[in-house]
């Protein structure tokens, strides 16, 4: 599977959906519903499409 070769490869950190937010949390994920959060800040720009000063202004 692509998710956990890019995860395996520390480029995306996957979090879970929660229904409901008590202790523990973990017995309350969907494993179905999750969002990819990218490690490589360049990745990330690079998906964005943003140039390499955008983030740095004067």
């Amino acid at each position: 599977m692509a998710i956990t070769w890019l995860k395996d490869a520390g480029l995306v950190y996957p979090v879970t959906k929660v229904n409901q937010f008590s202790k523990p949390l973990n017995f309350h994920e969907d494993p179905d519903a999750f969002k990819l959060y990218t490690l490589d800040l360049g990745l990330l720009g690079a998906m964005a499409q943003a140039d390499q000063y955008s983030a740095v202004s004067d």
